[in-house]
């Protein structure tokens, strides 16, 4: 990758993401860490940021963990609690 290559904003789909550095801030092992200046990238309109995929990669091997929950576990999470919602909701008689 060259710094002059950029990319469609998923966001907003007008701007485009630049490369550019950022604070990467998260919880391990229940502590706070923060990285200053990780590769980002930002778009130029609304802002909207995401680190590069191989700076995460490389801070996933220094960790030995994954940084952010697996997709699977916040679905399984949100569509547990909906469940439970709609089991409460047919029981209850309407006024």
């Amino acid at each position: 990758m060259t710094d002059k290559s950029t990319y469609s904003c998923p966001r907003c789909q007008i701007g485009h993401l630049h490369r550019s550095q950022a604070a990467f801030v998260t919880l391990y092992r229940g502590m706070p860490l923060s990285i200053p200046n990780m590769d980002s990238w930002t778009c130029d309109i609304c802002q909207y940021q995401e680190f590069d995929y191989d700076a995460l990669n490389h801070l996933e091997q220094i960790t030995g963990q994954l940084m952010a929950a697996p997709e699977d576990m916040r679905a399984a999470a949100r569509s547990s609690a909906h469940e439970n919602a709609d089991v409460n909701n047919s029981q209850r008689l309407k006024p």
